[in-house]
């Protein structure tokens, strides 16, 4: 009986990880449904990491250059 119980709680908590994750998260992000199932997920997740690595190359460069063109002032005497 114990388990069958424990078979019962097993079920029970994947269905709602399953629930959660593949149902209430999707929703509450307001994407597509059971992304599990779907390449673009995988795709849009690359894609972000692509964007996020330009920005902080062009954010780098912008750095760089604003450093290059600051000059110390010389004390006049």
């Amino acid at each position: 009986m114990l388990f069958l119980g424990l078979i019962e709680l097993a079920i029970g908590v994947t269905i709602a990880v399953v629930t959660v994750t593949q149902i209430v998260a999707p929703l509450w992000r307001g994407t597509k449904l059971f992304p599990v199932f779907r390449r673009q997920g995988v795709l849009e997740s690359a894609l972000d990491q692509a964007r996020q690595a330009k920005t902080e190359s062009e954010l780098e460069r912008e750095l760089r250059e604003t450093q290059n063109s600051i000059k110390p002032e010389t004390p006049k005497s």
